[in-house]
């Protein structure tokens, strides 16, 4: 009996703080209005080496998409939704942002010219 209640200690501890760190990192994770993300040279490296390209890249062909799909978008009344989600999001998104950021919809926060949906 002893020996149970003995290893049922043994395991409660450590999975007791495996929980608790589960729990604190997954708060910490849910607050990060206080963190920012420090800017790096890889960040920059990889944002001029990759994410640029893919981005002109994706900007040319919802350029296309967008072409094909104007006189469907025109008789569905939605070209200026179109044009957004096709072709000034991906142009926002490799044109506007800064170099090496990488923050979700950072065009819709800080650009004033540019707001979705109005």
């Amino acid at each position: 009996m002893k020996h149970t209640k003995a290893r049922r200690a043994f395991l409660a501890v450590p999975l007791s703080l495996l929980l608790l760190t589960i729990v604190g990192t997954a708060s910490a994770a849910q607050s990060d209005e206080f963190y920012v993300e420090p800017q790096t040279a890889e960040k920059m490296l990889l944002d001029i080496a990759l994410i640029r390209p893919l981005g002109i890249v994706g900007t040319a062909l919802g350029s296309i998409a967008f072409v094909v799909s104007y006189p469907f978008a025109a008789w569905g009344g939605n070209t200026d939704e179109t044009y957004r989600y096709l072709v000034a999001d991906p142009a926002q998104y490799t044109f506007r942002r800064p170099i090496g950021h990488f923050e979700k919809d950072m065009a819709e926060e800080e650009d004033p010219l540019y707001k979705r949906g109005e």
